[in-house]
């Protein structure tokens, strides 16, 4: 098989990867009802999300003056993604969910909010949400730093001198937006396992809020 023919098989199987993965995430929103899910969805309407609103949000959503740990709140992607020292939130791992170590006030280094422990009862609410899957219905994306200017060219405009990025970079990071890890992301072919970032891609975190 020549090597051009080779090259169209990858990049067709790709397009039909990301066809599919595209149509997926257009999906995700109303599978959520779909699935019989709607009791959690109005567990976290009628509990979680007055929670975070009245407890968090001053620190932690796109709104606040100073975003605190890189930490988002107010997005399903944002909660997931996490901050500067990992995911807020592991759906049904309480243990690796930063956001229930950091209420119970036991790690000095981590506690939230700062100035008084929640209730008992809103404690309570937050661990069963994380124990059934931290459902969440929000679609809100505001995880990529707004008004602002990343790398530099030369006086030319030609090449960039100052935070420059590989297009498998760019991959890595729309990957990661849309919550999945291009390292562990693979498809079969030739029996062997592909990454769409090939061995390359780093997430641009500097960019992300």
């Amino acid at each position: 098989m020549g090597r051009i023919q080779t090259i169209y098989i990858r990049f067709y199987a790709i397009m039909i990867f990301l066809r599919h993965l595209f149509f997926w995430v257009l999906g995700t929103g109303s599978m959520v009802c779909a699935n019989g899910d709607s009791a959690k969805i109005e567990f976290f309407e009628k509990k979680v999300r007055p929670t975070l609103a009245k407890y968090c949000y001053e620190c932690h959503s796109a709104k606040s003056e100073k975003v605190k740990g890189g930490l988002l709140l107010d997005t399903k992607l944002g909660i997931r993604k996490g901050g500067e020292i990992g995911p807020a939130v592991v759906p049904g791992d309480l243990k690796e969910s930063l956001l229930i170590e950091a209420i119970h006030w036991k790690n000095e280094d981590l506690q939230m909010p700062p100035k008084k422990k929640l209730p008992d009862a809103t404690i309570k609410v937050l661990e069963a949400w994380v124990r059934m899957g931290a459902p969440d219905p929000r679609t809100g994306q505001t995880v990529v730093k707004e008004g602002m200017r990343y790398g530099a060219t030369d006086e030319h405009g030609i090449k960039a001198v100052e935070g420059r990025m590989h297009f498998h970079d760019l991959h890595a990071t729309i990957l990661h937006l849309l919550g999945l890890d291009h390292e562990k992301l693979t498809y079969n072919y030739a029996g062997r396992d592909f990454r769409l970032t090939d061995v390359y891609g780093k997430v641009a975190k500097k960019i992300l809020a």
